[in-house]
């Protein structure tokens, strides 16, 4: 499965360098890359929510957040589904897209939110793949203010401290925090807060998701230099 992980679309070439698996599932990933890993994890409301049918995650649920393989980027949304994806792994250290250069630029084209408003089909999304104390898979995914600032707050983290910890990813606890609405009319709006509680081994992560033995060791040990301020999105 690190095909699933490694791959993004800006690099067709660098997709099938990476994996180490048969020439048939590289070529599928360069075509067809997979983004999602496991479960997706979404927050709304205030409730970590996993899968189509949106079990509920508890919070204080422990995981292995594999920030290596955290992407950023932009999905393009049709009749309600995902149809494309420009994605860039963030310890590449190579800017999204700009949204500029992505074309469906016709407004009257564009597909009507359930209000009944013309919504730009592409979105600027962020995936964070985690593995919990059971081995289970999820992708964190969000597009919204609250969900990019906890993975900002955890990138962060991650940037000063990883030389401490090269060879271990972070664990987080699913917790919720708040933020007062500047318009007093939407009150205090709940936001996920990925709460740091320790370190574990990455080859925990790679083998949950079945990658232990495919990452080289230029890989487990490289150096996540691009998680800064000076991030450029």
């Amino acid at each position: 499965m690190l095909n699933q992980i490694a791959t993004t679309e800006t690099s067709s070439a660098n997709a099938i360098a990476t994996t180490g698996i048969n020439a048939f599932e590289a070529f599928a990933n360069a075509v067809a890359p997979k983004h999602i890993l496991g479960r997706l994890l979404k927050f709304a409301k205030g409730d970590y929510l996993a899968g189509e049918a949106g079990e509920t995650v508890p919070l204080g649920t422990k995981l292995v957040a594999g920030i290596d393989w955290q992407l950023v980027g932009w999905v393009r949304w049709e009749a309600s589904k995902p149809v494309e994806h420009r994605m860039v792994r963030v310890i590449d250290g190579q800017p999204p897209s700009r949204r500029a250069e992505l074309g469906d630029h016709d407004q009257t084209r564009w597909e009507p939110d359930l209000q009944g408003q013309l919504r730009d089909p592409w979105c600027l999304t962020h995936y964070l793949p985690m593995v919990d104390e059971a081995q289970e898979i999820f992708t964190f995914s969000t597009t919204s203010r609250g969900g990019t600032g906890a993975l900002a707050d955890l990138a962060r983290y991650y940037g000063k401290q990883f030389r401490a910890h090269p060879n271990e990813f972070p664990v987080i606890e699913l917790q919720v925090g708040a933020y007062q609405h500047q318009n007093p009319h939407f009150g205090r709006i709940k936001v996920p807060d990925f709460k740091r509680v320790g370190w574990e081994p990455k080859n925990t992560f790679w083998k949950a998701v079945g990658a232990d033995d495919l990452v080289s060791e230029s890989e487990q040990s490289a150096d996540p230099a691009v998680f800064s301020d000076d991030i450029p999105f």
